[in-house]
């Protein structure tokens, strides 16, 4: 990408993964609304295709734009360090990016993406996300190894290498999505009393998902796996963490380390 922009000569440029698919006509309306509205950067986040447990991980992603945060502060200026970049489409002005100091202002960040919009938001001009599911679509991941390897490779770097933070988001993701399914199979051998909370929590859990699934195009079938979604995810965070400490995170041949 820093090797393609110093060659670049256009006013508007896109950063894309290699998997990217776009529909016809999709660049141009990309174009025409950030000139419509004066932005400074586009991130478009996409169809997500696939299938199989792979598919499921990723379905985590869209699952935290649903309902894990209020995702309009994404676009809301005054939040500087709540923005993201997404991999399948960052549509930047070439000029604002370059005076917010380029690649190389980071090029050592394992989530690049993420680290592009959060400069772009805070040191450039307007800045937009938008669903763009009928534009844009990429298939992350062919299998669940495929997924737990490259989620490996980013996941602790998301969490800031912070061992509090991942604490707390494993033990989040085991209270809120593991622990009510899990009691509510062990009915017979918990007290009663913790069976309406578990049940009332696990069903808020299921709808959630659920909406999820309709929203960004999921089979149904996803929504009652959130516990297994959940366990997996974790597993992966330990497994991010551990490669970090053992000897930084590899990805291609790089080795990364904070």
């Amino acid at each position: 990408l820093h090797c393609g922009l110093r060659e670049a000569t256009g006013d508007l440029v896109l950063f894309a993964d290699a998997d990217a698919l776009y529909a016809l006509g999709a660049h141009a309306r990309c174009a025409a609304l950030m000139s419509a509205n004066g932005l400074d950067m586009l991130a478009l986040i996409p169809l997500q295709t696939g299938r199989g447990m792979a598919l499921l991980m990723v379905s985590l992603l869209d699952a935290f734009l649903l309902y894990g945060m209020p995702s309009f502060l994404y676009n809301c200026p005054r939040f500087k360090a709540l923005a993201l970049g997404a991999g399948a489409g960052n549509l930047v002005r070439r000029e604002a990016f370059l005076a917010t100091g380029g690649f190389e202002a980071f090029r050592g960040q394992v989530v690049d993406d993420i680290t592009l919009g959060q400069r772009m938001k805070a040191m450039a001009g307007p800045y937009r996300v938008v669903l763009a599911r009928d534009a844009a679509a990429v298939r992350m991941y062919g299998s669940l190894g495929e997924a737990i390897g490259g989620f490996s490779k980013n996941i602790y770097a998301f969490l800031g290498f912070n061992p509090m933070r991942s604490l707390m988001a494993i033990l989040a993701g085991g209270l809120l999505h593991v622990l009510p399914p899990a009691v509510l199979l062990a009915a017979p051998w918990v007290p009663p009393s913790l069976l309406l909370p578990a049940g009332i929590a696990a069903g808020a859990e299921l709808l959630l998902d659920a909406a999820m699934c309709l929203w960004a195009g999921y089979p149904l079938w996803f929504a009652p796996l959130y516990p297994l979604r959940a366990l997996i995810w974790n597993m992966t965070l330990v497994r991010s963490a551990w490669s970090y400490y053992k000897r930084g995170i590899v990805w291609r041949g790089r080795i990364y380390r904070d």
